[in-house]
């Protein structure tokens, strides 16, 4: 389940719902049960026809609900509350950033739906993780073009050497310098990049995740290469396929790159 799924469920389960006995005629009463889960629903950015559809609501009826004053505030109340549930669960659980299967685990399970969340929702949460989302060592932002750049160098070199030692060589310091990035820096890096665009970045996530792993099983290649001496006589073949699969590494720093 996800973090908004298991917000929402968690607020509809412990509303109480009002009884119009004992109150004078004529006076509001508090919502039913599931209008206001369709009230804590609406901080998604669902078609309204599905959120009608998952709470048995006339779609009709969910319109002119959609445009009273109390159930947008309601509906904003839900919003600051959510980002409120939402970042004290990134804050308390951002350290299990640990290996390739944690950042899955983390990406697409807990927010699956993260391109789901309506505008206020994002919001919010991003004034309440304002400082994890900006803090040092993220996957920069100011010198991607520096970044880039030198990314492409290493690229060109390893393109141009000239024997197989000088390939492994710069391949090795290319495989170093992407993966100067925690795990824990990348996952930072998809929750900023989820909360300030509006398209899909779990597919690019998805394929960075993937990179990652290449370049941890290539990177243990090459330091078996380096260090056991009488591994020889493969270098070349080794040398060729870093060669031809340096431009999968080339479109994982434009994913890197995602602001």
């Amino acid at each position: 389940m996800s973090l908004l799924e298991q917000f929402i469920k968690e607020k509809v389960e412990h509303y109480n719902e009002p009884s119009r006995m004992g109150t004078p005629k004529g006076e509001p009463i508090g919502f039913s049960r599931r209008k206001y889960a369709a009230a804590v629903a609406c901080i998604s950015d669902k078609y309204m026809y599905e959120i009608a559809d998952q709470f048995n609501v006339n779609y009709k009826v969910l319109r002119n609900w959609h445009i009273e004053t109390r159930f947008q505030a309601e509906t904003d109340r839900a919003a600051i509350e959510g980002a409120e549930f939402i970042s004290k669960w990134i804050n308390e659980n951002i350290e299990r950033c640990q290996t390739i299967e944690d950042c899955r685990n983390l990406i697409f399970l807990h927010f699956i739906d993260i391109d789901e969340y309506g505008d206020d929702l994002k919001l919010h949460l991003r004034e309440k993780l304002h400082p994890l989302l900006e803090e040092d060592g993220i996957v920069p932002r100011k010198n991607i073009k520096n970044i880039k750049k030198k990314h492409r160098k290493i690229g060109e070199r390893i393109q141009e050497a000239s024997d197989s030692q000088t390939t492994l060589s710069y391949y090795y310091g290319s495989v170093h310098y992407v993966l100067g990035y925690s795990l824990r820096a990348l996952f930072i890096s998809f929750l900023r990049s989820a909360l300030r665009v509006n398209k899909s970045v779990q597919e690019n996530f998805k394929d960075l995740l993937g990179e990652i792993e290449i370049l941890l099983r290539n990177k243990a290649m090459v330091e078996k290469y380096f260090n056991d001496p009488t591994a020889t006589g493969r270098e070349e073949e080794i040398a060729a396929y870093f060669r031809s699969d340096f431009v999968h590494h080339e479109q994982m720093v434009e994913i890197l790159m995602i602001k």
